[in-house]
């Protein structure tokens, strides 16, 4: 008989003892549930805790409902696919939007457990930014101290459990029980804030670590940014490098790592959605532009950065204005002639976004510019043939940056040839006469008229034209219109060798089919 589809089968890890294996009644509440297990471990005030997964994502297990978040509801309706692009390709921006802005973010829940799956009991979110606590480093401590006065045989010593952070001291704690919440109304989490503000530099950096660590959850994200924690954040980027500016050159790495770390928890925090992107000011829409317009910046600084300017392009149109104002493609080029394909994903993507929110006369100006920068021989120099696979995320970005440029070109190809437009009619001449240079001209005699026509045909037939006579014509079928003229004429233009030999064999091609017919 097979069981009940509402019992999971799980694995519990708790620091410093045996992992747990328990079944878990779906049915029940999660706090029930966490209460079991910390009974099993002698564990009071059971509301403390929390369960998480344990692998790299270490996200907490909640009740809430829906496995996936979008950013808005357009990119919902449009789809998070790319096939759905495919499709509309060249029916206008607003997919393209949707698709830049849809960044599915997938939120762990109960709903997801499956038979097998690793869970770590560790401190509740609640408790862990209000205290400013990772992952049970206080209740590790009255694990193994219940365990020494009950003689279990399996007990250590605090030297064998998670040893605390240096400088960090435990106080007021009973055996066996956690240490009490810190009062949310009152103290509103000022451990936390004290840790990241503090001002000793170890003690700074392993609190901002803790930060981007504990941000990817959705359930710690939403309390600190409850404690207004986005703010501290900006201002700690606006100001708070300025302070350490005297000290880089003698702690460079540690400048480095901090606001690394700063702005890690600040993606994090802002890709929940939680928070508006209209919020932020000048001063630091400037200094997170300044870290990408540097010659030289730590990676992982640079590419938190380009990820920030995205999203402020792409969901504001206010930010969208003053980025575009700090960033321009020819200080974006150089990051993609680099040879980290994640920062050159990212400047692609940037390129993109400034791209699709551009203003409608904006974007024929930009195409030209990235034509003049030579972004496509860049691209396809340093990242199309680089020595290593193109990864997903890039091939999507590449395919983004190839759309938006198709999709200028759609008012040419929906565009008539009018065949009594003498200056379109001239581009038909010019394309046969670069094909046919070398053929010497008819006299213009009144008798060679008939003979200049002929040869007219005759050459218009060898380019490939369905018209012979009349071969504006042509052009007046929608797609591909004029389009089609336009890149006739550039081929001619830049691949001109390669534009007669095509003639020529079209030519040899139309004299054996002639011969073919007469015999």
């Amino acid at each position: 008989m097979p069981p009940p589809v509402d019992i999971v089968k799980v694995a519990i890890e708790w620091p410093g003892a045996y992992p747990k294996l328990m079944e878990i009644d779906q049915k029940k509440p999660l706090s029930a549930i966490i209460k079991e297990v910390c009974d099993g471990w002698s564990l009071a005030n059971h509301e403390y805790f929390a369960l998480q997964h344990a692998d790299s994502s270490n996200f907490y297990i909640t009740e809430k409902c829906g496995s996936r978040y979008w950013h808005n509801q357009e990119a919902r309706e449009h789809g998070g696919g790319m096939g759905g692009m495919q499709q509309r390709c060249l029916q206008g921006w607003a997919v393209l939007s949707s698709l830049l802005r849809c960044r599915p973010r997938v939120l762990e829940n109960r709903n997801e457990i499956k038979n097998g799956t690793i869970l770590r009991l560790t401190t509740s979110p609640v408790y862990a930014a209000h205290t400013g606590t990772h992952a049970s480093t206080h209740l590790t401590y009255a694990f193994t101290h219940t365990r020494a006065r009950t003689h279990a045989p399996h007990a250590r010593s605090l030297t064998h459990a998670r040893k605390l952070p240096q400088g960090r001291k435990v106080q007021n704690i009973s055996p066996g029980i956690p240490p009490p919440a810190v009062n949310v109304e009152a103290q509103n989490a000022q451990q936390l804030h004290e840790r990241i503000q503090s001002s000793s530099m170890d003690a700074k950096l392993e609190a901002l670590k803790d930060l981007a660590s504990l941000s990817r959850d959705v359930t710690f994200a939403q309390e600190f940014i409850n404690l207004d924690g986005i703010s501290l954040l900006t201002q700690m980027v606006e100001s708070g490098t300025e302070r350490y500016q005297k000290l880089q050159k003698i702690m460079k790495p540690c400048f480095g790592d901090m606001l690394s770390f700063t702005l890690t928890a600040f993606v994090e925090l802002m890709d929940h959605g939680i928070v508006s992107w209209d919020t932020f000011s000048v001063a630091f829409i400037k200094k997170i532009a300044s870290f990408v317009n540097k010659s030289a910046m730590d990676i992982s600084i640079l590419q938190r950065s380009l990820a920030i300017l995205e999203s402020m392009v792409l969901n504001s149109h206010d930010l969208y204005q003053k980025v575009a104002q700090e960033i321009t493609i020819g200080q974006l080029i150089p990051h993609l002639q680099g040879t980290d394909q994640e920062i050159q994903t990212y400047t692609i993507a940037v390129i993109n976004a400034l791209f699709l929110k551009a203003p409608d006369e904006r974007r024929q100006e930009m195409a030209n510019i990235l034509a003049q920068k030579q972004l496509r021989s860049i691209i396809l120099t340093h990242v199309i043939r680089a020595q290593r696979a193109i990864n997903n995320e890039m091939a999507h970005q590449l395919y983004v940056l190839q759309v938006l440029t198709f999709n200028l070109l759609e008012d040419r190809m929906m565009t008539k040839m009018d065949p009594q437009d003498q200056a379109q009619r001239d581009i038909i001449f010019e394309l046969r006469r670069i094909a046919f240079d070398a053929e010497s001209e008819p006299s213009n005699s009144s008798g060679s008229v008939e003979k200049r026509k002929s040869m007219y045909t005759r050459d218009y037939k060898k380019l490939g034209f369905i018209n012979h006579v009349n071969p504006a014509m042509d052009f007046t079928q929608t797609p591909p219109g004029m389009l089609a003229l336009d890149n006739m004429l550039y081929f001619a233009k830049h691949h001109q060798d390669a534009y007669i030999r095509g003639a020529e064999v079209t030519g040899m091609e139309c004299n054996k089919r002639q011969i073919q017919d007469l015999d």
